[in-house]
């Protein structure tokens, strides 16, 4: 079984300076539609299997899911840190910023939808497939109750999401360099 380096809330102990992170938009697109088509099916057989109704697919909450990974990307290298993780957008210098918040609550403050994201660090020379990325994504997601409950919400009957993909060169102790890929999801579920 492959061990996994799994970014969640919490930063790397080592001593370590991440430089340079930024969003890598070329020559990835069929891998992280790959792992996009994958994290849908994995939600939608999850919902199955517990009886909840099917979920239609919104594409197009799809440009503001991805545009949200790329603003969590961008956020990492500005801030020098392996990982950004966030349900709102606040840095108006971040190329990505678009004003973004996640609401939850419609008009009348009644729940209206729910938000997963999470950040997933892999070393250049993995050599994980497209599922396995998916899988840990929603494996993550499976374990949190918040985040479970939004894959599994009675009133949910669409769901929209995209994955990015940045890279960060790894310094360690000014010696060792290592090039990481930080692949990014946000899902969002409305009623």
């Amino acid at each position: 079984m492959k061990k996994l380096l799994i970014i969640l809330l919490f930063p790397l102990t080592i001593i370590a300076q991440y430089k340079n992170t930024t969003v890598v938009l070329t020559n990835h697109q069929e891998k992280l539609d790959s792992i996009n088509n994958y994290l849908y099916e994995l939600v939608i057989n999850y919902r199955s299997e517990n009886n909840k109704s099917h979920l239609k697919l919104n594409k197009s909450e799809e440009s503001s899911c991805l545009n949200h990974c790329n603003y969590m990307i961008a956020e990492s290298g500005i801030k020098n840190i392996p990982y950004e993780l966030s349900h709102k957008e606040t840095n108006k210098s971040n190329p990505y910023y678009t004003g973004y918040e996640f609401r939850d609550r419609d008009k009348t403050n009644k729940f209206s939808g729910g938000e997963n994201i999470a950040s997933y660090c892999f070393k250049e020379t993995s050599k994980l497939t497209n599922y396995e990325i998916a899988l840990t994504f929603f494996n993550l997601w499976k374990k949190s109750k918040v985040h479970n409950m939004n894959m599994l919400w009675d009133s949910h009957n669409t769901i929209s999401s995209a994955v990015s993909i940045g890279s960060s060169k790894l310094i360690i102790q000014d010696k060792y360099e290592i090039k990481n890929y930080l692949i990014y999801a946000t899902q969002t579920f409305y009623k």
